[in-house]
């Protein structure tokens, strides 16, 4: 449309003279992306005076936006009273509205493997047909399953998707990097745009794959992503990441040898919180597996620009840093996301001070956020802003992030209340999830790390060379729900390297041999059906 119909004479013309025209970047503003998105990008939505909704749509050709916008207000100004009379009934509707609860048990879990089991395409990897998104929630699923029940399916269709992926068009094989996603099926046409967040998402995925089969080509892919966001997104002077490298079509359709003399795509240099704090997560996850300090670094960098540029410290996280300032306070997946990151952080490097800032926005995240029916809602501020901007609502994919990030609080620090408000979220939103397909994936997987045994393991003197065998040994353990961190110095009161198992609130004696560990481990944790 920006080719087409907005630069139109025509419509320019009726813009100006008939609407106040207000345009939105969706990556700066989800809140209004929730409300307003008319079923895709981009959107046009006619608004009262007051914000609600009169007429909207997707793509509009010249001709037609014309017809529309001489429609539009035409309507408005010849039956404001019955299109008032008409919103004040959809506001009251709105008002009485609750998110659909629940009750939660493992059986969202089987549900949601099914569901997409029935949707991989067999042929290509990937789920349904084009346009063909990475769908990383669904990946990560499989994997949690695979390594729950031992059956091998999940684990190919895993693998076999992420394989498809990085041979084919979706993946840049000059400067590394997935794009965003694949118009066709089999992911040889991609629409060019790379995002930070599927990059780094799909990096986790990569990472965990590649650990769990051991296949030095998922574990290559890792390390092209990495070289990308390092080399490409990365923001030395802020210790951040960009958002995103435009969509250049003709740039990258160029052969090897041409796109090197020519300068590379755009880059947007906003600083996005929660994109961020989740390339940290995945970055930490990747030191560990690619065996590259430098990563965790890295990570913990990006989290430090977070914490001192980002952060208002009554109110917790803002959305985006740009322009030296950061901006919008009170989207929940920022407070989440940067929380799950230091809990990350805490597990790498077994430092407290991560955790007791973890707390501090688990708190503001209780605090500001909290909805009467236990889910959380998407913005903290009730009644700021107008048009369905007054309204605040649970989302279920934030509710899941927030339900794991409390749980697995809890499980480090034995606080009751992050369960109860871990379990409050997903049952708040429960009755979303089967609308939502195999999009609710990432709910489904939420509710299994919540609900499934956990197991900690806490490692004494991981650089010692017994240490680093014991920790070994422990980031080995093939069960999915087991959390592993080195113990700080202060914990320490033996002085020979080992480490403690604790299943729920049963704990086994100290283990100083790995061969003992492993075995404990494995008698513990075989396969369930």
């Amino acid at each position: 449309m920006d080719e087409t119909s907005y630069p139109d004479a025509g419509a320019i013309s009726l813009i100006n003279s008939l609407f106040v025209p207000v345009r939105v970047d969706t990556d700066q503003r989800p809140d209004v992306n929730l409300r307003y998105n008319m079923g895709g990008w981009p959107s046009t939505v006619f608004l009262t005076p007051e914000g609600d909704v009169l007429a909207g749509g997707t793509y509009i050709r010249p001709e037609d936006l014309r017809q529309l916008l001489q429609t539009v207000s035409m309507v408005y100004h010849t039956r404001k009273v019955d299109i008032a009379t008409a919103l004040l009934e959809q506001r009251g509707r709105e008002g009485r509205r609750q998110a659909p609860g629940g009750e939660v048990g493992r059986h969202v879990v089987k549900t949601l493997v099914d569901l997409l089991a029935q949707e991989y395409d067999s042929k290509h990897g990937g789920f349904g047909t084009e346009p063909k998104f990475p769908e990383t929630d669904a990946l990560e699923l499989f994997l949690y399953y695979h390594r729950l029940t031992g059956e091998s399916r999940y684990l190919a269709m895993a693998t076999d998707t992420l394989r498809a992926m990085a041979t084919g068009g979706v993946f840049d094989p000059v400067a590394g990097g997935f794009f965003r996603y694949s118009t066709t099926a089999d992911w040889s046409v991609p629409h060019y745009e790379k995002m930070l967040e599927d990059n780094v998402r799909l990096l986790a995925a990569c990472t965990g794959a590649g650990e769990i089969t051991g296949d030095q080509g998922l574990v290559a892919t890792a390390s092209r992503v990495v070289e990308y966001l390092m080399s490409t997104l990365y923001q030395p002077e802020l210790g951040a990441f960009s958002g995103s490298q435009d969509a250049d079509e003709e740039y990258y359709r160029l052969p090897p040898e041409e796109r090197a003399r020519r300068p590379a795509p755009a880059i947007d240099r906003t600083v996005y919180t929660s994109w961020n704090a989740r390339a940290a997560l995945s970055l930490l996850l990747a030191a560990r597996a690619l065996d590259r300090l430098a990563l965790r670094q890295a990570g913990l960098g990006a989290l430090r620009t977070l914490w001192d540029r980002c952060r208002d410290k009554d109110r917790g996280m803002y959305h985006y840093y740009a322009g030296g300032q950061p901006q919008l306070l009170g989207l929940l997946p920022d407070q989440v996301w940067t929380a799950r990151a230091l809990v990350a952080a805490y597990e790498a490097t077994g430092s407290a001070a991560y955790l007791r800032r973890a707390q501090r926005l688990a708190a503001i995240i209780e605090r500001d956020f909290l909805s009467p029916g236990g889910a959380f809602f998407d913005r903290a501020e009730a009644g700021a802003g107008q048009g369905l901007l007054r309204r605040r609502v649970p989302v279920l994919e934030e509710n899941a992030a927030a339900a794991e990030l409390l749980h697995r609080l809890y499980l480090w620090t034995g606080v009751a209340r992050y369960k109860d408000l871990a379990l409050g979220a997903l049952q708040g939103v429960a009755g979303m999830y089967p609308a939502h397909g195999r999009l609710a994936a990432g709910y489904a997987l939420a509710v299994a790390r919540c609900l499934d045994p956990a197991v900690v393991i806490k490692v004494s003197q991981p650089d010692s060379p017994r240490g680093r065998q014991l920790y070994g040994a422990s980031l080995r353990v093939t069960y999915p729900n087991t959390l592993v961190r080195p113990l700080a110095r202060r914990e320490v009161e033996d002085a020979h390297p080992h480490a403690l198992i604790c299943l729920e609130d049963r704990c086994l004696p100290p283990f100083t041999e790995p061969a003992e560990l492993e075995g404990a481990l494995s008698r513990l944790l075989s396969p369930v059906s």
